[in-house]
Formats: C-alpha cells, structure tokens, sequence
C-alpha cells in the first residue's frame, strides 16, 4: 500500500472519529420537563429555593425597566404570589392546581416594568425541525430566542394544539439541528397596567416540522368547529 494511500485512509478516520466526537461528545438539553427539581422534603409554599436546585441545569434571569437583575433564588408553589417571581409548581400550591403535565410546571409572573427568562445551552439534536411546548399562558405573548455561536434566532412560537387546559406551541429550529445552542425563553412586561403570566411544562425539540402558516390555521379553525359542533350535541 502506497504512503499516500495509507495518509488518505488515516485523513478519512480522523474526519470519521471527529465526527462522532462531535456529536456524541456534547451536552444535550436536559430537565426540559422542570421533573428533575429537588425540592427539599418539608418546604413550605411561597418559600425560596436555589435555581440549582428548583430549575436543575437551568439558568434564571430577570430586569426591571431594562436594567439586569441577578436571580438565584425562585419561589416554590409561588403561583399565587402577586408579584413579579419565577415559581416551579406543583399541587402544594393550593386553590385546585394542577401542573400541565407531570410533578412540576415552571411559571413567570410579570407586572408593569418586570420581564423574567429562563435559559439553558445545549446540543440540538441530529434532524431536529421543531422546539415545541406546552404552555398555559395569559397577557402579552411569551418569546422564544436560540442563538448559536454569534447568530441569533428568534423563534416564531405558534399553537399547534388547543387543547381544554393547555395549548401545545412550536417553533421552527431546523437550523440549529446539529448545533450547540443557547435557549432562552422570555415573558416581558405587560402593557400598561396589569399581569402577565407565563407556565411552561413538556419542552421538546421534535423531528416533526412546523405546519406552514396557513395549514396551522386551518387545522385551529378545524378544531375549534368540531368542538363548537360536540358542545351543539350535548345541548341538544
């Protein structure tokens, strides 16, 4: 075998093996269902909690007027607390609640001159088209933002499925499949007076694509009738 040959075989290993380490060697996106919390045995509602421990992997950030506020501490089962917070819930918190889905569903609460985001890095997975979501949600509209390197990417978050206590939201990430990224999740301050808030649970990236934008509404409008058309058979 010619010297050449041999240098063409090793060049093909090392891309090979590179490959595999650059897949197989990152950190994935973790805890995106908030079920890896540990909050310690006995803590009482309202009562503050490390993000490192309520959010595991998760990082937590707040501003109020534009200025950054360092967060290291969130509220547990602070849902019904009247003021801006990030709380992680569960059903100590009292009044009928129920998370969205599992143990554990994370809210932001803002009022006038308050936003609130949590974020985490990670790798997005191999042939990932959509990051979708399960959300309860009420005031102004939540935001999404992914950035990779020194490329931001705002995600245009739509619903996908309305369902009675949730709706399900997706965005499309296919750009980012295969990268190393930072996700932030963003709920901003109300307009005017009022609250907005924010529960977020079942985050996933999904190799499922984003409906375009007309067929996403066709298939809302389909669902809204055929539930106007059950309510129509119970009354009758």
């Amino acid at each position: 075998m010619s010297i050449r040959l041999r240098l063409q075989r090793w060049l093909a290993l090392a891309v090979c093996f590179g490959a595999v380490f650059q897949i197989y060697g990152q950190t994935p996106f973790v805890n995106l269902d908030f079920e890896s919390a540990r909050i310690p045995s006995g803590t009482a509602p309202l009562s503050l909690v490390p993000v490192h421990a309520a959010l595991l992997f998760w990082n937590a950030s707040a501003s109020i007027n534009n200025a950054p506020i360092g967060v290291s501490d969130i509220l547990y089962d602070g849902f019904g607390s009247s003021n801006s917070l990030i709380s992680i819930n569960d059903t100590n918190t009292g009044n009928g609640y129920v998370p969205i889905q599992g143990q554990y569903t994370v809210a932001l609460r803002t009022t006038v001159g308050w936003s609130l985001s949590i974020g985490q890095t990670g790798f997005v997975p191999l042939s990932t088209e959509s990051l979708q979501m399960d959300v309860r949600s009420s005031g102004n509209p939540f935001s999404v933002l992914m950035f990779s390197g020194l490329t931001y990417y705002p995600i245009n978050m739509v619903p996908l499925d309305i369902l009675p206590d949730y709706t399900v939201y997706g965005g499309d990430v296919s750009a980012l499949a295969g990268k190393n990224a930072s996700l932030s999740i963003t709920e901003p301050s109300p307009v005017g007076t009022g609250v907005n808030v924010l529960e977020l649970d079942n985050i996933s990236f999904s190799v499922e694509p984003v409906p375009e934008p007309g067929t996403s509404e066709l298939l809302l409008c389909g669902a809204v009738m055929f539930s106007l058309k059950c309510c129509c058979r119970r009354i009758s």
